[in-house]
């Protein structure tokens, strides 16, 4: 047994933590932390402690409303809603001290729902379902028992079942509303406009692939586990072959790599159709940069509403704006490694070496360089590199001159070192070369049949000219087998992450991108499929013709009928079994004991029966023993049914515990 007040505290104050936690980063962090201590501090001191907090009402609305107008002359025209929530907290603490009366819990519920309205500004992920479905099933749990609350007697209480009952109605309820929010949201008018798009400025992500990337700036990508992209391919390749091509650098100065020469178009160039295209559908997720991610060598990107640009020598894709917002696109790549031809001056672009260029670093290329093979002198380079450095993500060079001290002192370095040190060499042997920043590789989903790409997976690799093969794809960075200390932590819980993470992969599939043209495509199904049940004869003769459609349709109306079955059983099961989910502990009790009775032959004749004459009946018909227990049964029950302290937890347990004893004694 508990008092209702403290039930009604407990689920209020579960909804706004939830709502606050969800909403803190974009909250005043004083007004966030402080309505949680104060939130928390006075629940304690009610429930556990028996302590009131007493405020004056007057003192507490001329706090709200002083907080108001503060709050009110500081809120930004172009985001206006964090300030709004932190009204909506300040008013909710104001509710939460002051709350006695039942329109007070209305209040509080009602300004919860403001705090969940504004988190859905800002957010489309599948957590917001979570809090949403949370704060229904409590919700309307608090409601139900706002109905039994008696402001006179606020420590009036109630058995715990009586709330798990409850949340069971809640639980009915959600279930029932779910078809009613599934056609609402096929069939409600959807609009390509984004309406709140100004609410929704996501924060840029840290790939550091900007229009340069200093040597070990990859390094603290590498560091993050954050999805960056998901894509399924057909036909599936192999991970090794993954190379997710984003920008490519033609200007090194000595510590960083730029790019100089762009020659943006409006649209890529037709390409024929090829043998070993492959198609990719990829949702990217908001990073702060225009660049689009594509395998190697992409020949055509399309997103709905967005123009792409395309950059032909550099074989780049990339918006007018920054991704600031999750996107979804479709590509093409052509399954090949050697492509494009630069002009002369494009080569000679791609010659380009710092001014200050240190003289050891001519040594290994002279020594390793193959005259007139420049095939060879690649293998060479490449070979020398993996075979004679460490891969590390640590201790980086760090100096004026970070290349000449990754080769000739620290020896190890990320892939950027690698990269760079192997395009500086090639340049120097007199072979065109560039760097391409991107992602290698990827997790693949078994369940969706997709890859993630994380943050974690960032890469830079090396492109290299050869006459009458054009640019081929070279990777100097060795392949490093993750640590024995990184495979434990990450053995469990990041397998949970990768088989969880296809949640969110569907929620933006079928949720977030159902726009106006799938939902004109699902009516035009629909039709189609009316149509062709309407045409009964027609598809008789079909089935007739195809017996794996009898099959098909004999399984259809099984699982039909199997449903409709188990629904009607439910039903029937609760109707009749209703005093078991929703009858009070003290009727359950009262039924209880006429159903032994019953079994005993003392069957009530009808409801105006009263229990003295079904006593009097009891005691010609059963034994002493068991008439005795009846009696007192029947004496106790009337004594609480009419006496003015009712039926408290003892008396239903002394209750209970002679029905158990009638029942022992059959």
């Amino acid at each position: 047994m508990v008092r209702i007040k403290t039930i009604l505290d407990v689920f209020c104050a579960v909804i706004f933590i939830t709502t606050l936690l969800v909403n803190i980063t974009r909250l005043n962090i004083v007004i966030g932390v402080g309505s949680f201590v104060v939130v928390v501090s006075t629940f304690y001191l009610n429930s556990w402690k028996n302590y009131q907090l007493k405020i004056p009402r007057w003192i507490l609305n001329a706090a709200g409303l002083t907080f108001v107008i503060i709050f009110l002359f500081t809120i930004p025209i172009y985001d206006p809603v964090p300030k709004l929530l932190e009204i909506i907290v300040a008013l909710f603490i104001v509710k939460w001290l002051e709350r006695e009366k039942s329109r007070d819990y209305l209040q509080i519920l009602a300004l919860n729902l403001f705090l969940l309205v504004g988190y859905a500004f800002y957010t489309l992920k599948p957590s917001f379902m979570l809090v949403l479905l949370m704060s229904f099933l409590l919700g309307t749990s608090c409601l139900m028992l706002l109905t039994t609350y008696d402001e006179s007697k606020p420590d009036k209480i109630i058995d715990l079942r009586i709330v798990r009952h409850n949340l069971i109605l809640s639980v009915l309820l959600l279930v029932c509303s779910v078809p009613a929010t599934i056609a609402l949201f096929m069939i409600l008018p959807r609009t390509n406009m984004p309406i709140f798009s100004f609410l929704n400025k996501s924060v840029k992500g840290h790939t550091g692939f900007s229009n340069t990337v200093t040597l070990g700036d990859v390094s603290d990508i590498q560091e993050e586990d954050s999805v960056i992209f998901r894509a399924r391919l057909a036909p599936k390749i192999k991970k090794g072959e993954l190379y997710w091509r984003g920008i490519v650098f033609d200007f090194f100065d000595g510590i960083k790599w730029s790019v100089k020469n762009l020659n943006i178009q409006s649209s890529p160039p037709k390409f024929p159709t090829q043998k070993g295209i492959i198609r990719q559908k990829i949702i990217l997720e908001p990073y702060g940069e225009p660049y689009l991610f594509c395998l190697d060598f992409p020949v055509s990107i399309s997103i709905k509403g967005k123009k792409v640009l395309f950059e032909p020598d550099k074989n780049i894709f990339l918006l007018s704006d920054p991704v600031i917002n999750r996107i979804y696109y479709e590509c093409s790549s052509l399954k090949a490694n050697g492509f494009g031809r630069p002009s002369l001056q494009e080569s000679q672009v791609y010659l380009q070496l710092p001014l200050k260029l240190p003289n050891r670093l001519w040594h290994p290329v002279k020594r390793l360089k193959k005259r007139d093979n420049p095939e060879k002198t690649i293998s060479n380079f490449s070979k020398w590199l993996t075979s004679s450095f460490d891969y590390s993500l640590s201790e980086l060079p760090a100096s004026n001159s970070p290349l000449e001290e990754f080769l000739f002192r620290s020896r190890r370095g990320n892939c950027e070192y690698f990269a760079s040190a192997l395009g500086v060499m090639l340049r120097m042997a007199g072979i065109p070369s560039r760097l391409v920043a991107g992602y290698r590789g990827g997790h693949f989903q078994p369940m969706g049949k997709y890859f993630i790409v994380l943050q974690r997976d960032a890469h830079v690799w090396v492109e290299a000219y050869i006459d009458d093969k054009g640019w081929i794809r070279l990777d100097p960075t060795p392949n490093i087998s993750p640590s024995s200390d990184f495979v434990k932590q990450r053995s469990f819980l990041f397998n949970l992450r990768l088989y969880t993470d296809i949640l969110n992969y569907y929620w933006n599939q079928i949720v977030i991108s159902y726009d106006l043209e799938k939902q004109i495509k699902v009516f035009r199904n629909l039709k189609t499929n009316l149509v062709q049940l309407t045409s009964l004869s027609a598809q008789i003769e079909q089935w007739r013709n195809f017996e794996l459609k009898k099959v098909n349709l004999l399984f259809v109306f099984l699982l039909m009928a199997a449903t409709f079955t188990g629904a009607a059983i439910f039903v029937f099961v609760i109707l009749r079994k209703k005093y078991v989910l929703f009858r009070s502990p003290v009727e359950r009790v009262y039924i209880n004991f006429l159903k032994q009775l019953a079994i005993l032959g003392v069957k009530r004749k009808s409801n105006s029966e009263t229990l003295e004459e079904l006593e009097r009946r009891a005691r010609r018909q059963l034994p002493h023993e068991l008439s005795i227990k009846i009696s007192t049964f029947i004496t106790l029950y009337s004594r609480c049914l009419y006496g003015s302290r009712g039926f408290t937890p003892e008396k239903i347990r002394e209750l209970r515990e002679i029905v158990k004893q009638l029942k022992s004694l059959r």
